[in-house]
């Protein structure tokens, strides 16, 4: 979960001039794909001053083979897309924490026995 440094802030009803702010992002069903070295998700919008607003939904993205991630909530009048333009140091920090997420599932699964053998790297 993030706390957001600076909420979004949402009407509480369409047309209406009071607003609800959503300030927790939590980064749902993360899909790390070691082939492509991708991130994505789910990203889910929530208000902590008012609970019983709807959940805010987007995707996340996060390409280290590409120029930028982006996170993209679309919901109702909320609309909000961010790209931002990762930098060598970036791709290279994603495509790491990916393979070590990669790496320790398999460690793992090799560990507790689900399957019979010896982890290498690579994919």
């Amino acid at each position: 979960m993030i706390t957001l440094t600076a909420p979004i802030s949402v009407h509480n009803v369409f047309g209406g001039s009071n607003t609800v702010d959503y300030d927790k992002l939590v980064i749902a069903r993360p899909n790390l794909d070691p082939v492509d070295m991708k991130i994505t998700g789910q990203a889910r919008l929530y208000s902590t001053a008012n609970t019983e607003m709807p959940v805010l939904t987007g995707q996340l993205t996060v390409d280290s083979f590409g120029l930028t991630a982006s996170l993209q909530i679309e919901d109702g009048e909320v609309q909000r897309k961010v790209k931002v333009t990762l930098t060598q140091a970036h791709k290279t920090a994603i495509q790491t924490a990916i393979t070590d997420a990669h790496a320790a599932v398999e460690n793992g699964i090799v560990s507790i026995g689900l399957v019979d053998g010896t982890r290498s790297a690579g994919v």
